[in-house]
């Protein structure tokens, strides 16, 4: 039978993260809901239990770090850089 990850890799567009305890799994889709219907499809097809199941938009720190392979430095809430300074002068 496959695992829960084993399917979500299937589905996944991107890594299949596993928090510390190893409950719960999160993993990137470029399908939306179609791709979140899927995965609770094969999920109950392979007798997988599973406690909740959710999908969320990607942040701009998200979409950033997906295009750059790095966090954005500063921004709005930046104590090094006072409001009103320009940050290339």
């Amino acid at each position: 039978a496959e695992t829960a990850r084993e399917i979500l890799a299937r589905h996944g567009a991107g890594e299949v993260r596993i928090d510390a305890a190893g409950r719960a799994l999160d993993v990137p889709v470029s399908a939306g809901t179609d791709g979140l219907q899927g995965v609770l499809a094969d999920l109950a097809a392979a007798q997988v239990a599973l406690h909740d199941a959710g999908m969320r938009r990607p942040t701009l720190d998200d979409v950033f770090l997906s295009l750059t392979g790095r966090e954005a430095a500063g921004g709005a809430d930046d104590a090094s850089s006072p409001a009103g300074q320009e940050l290339n002068p």
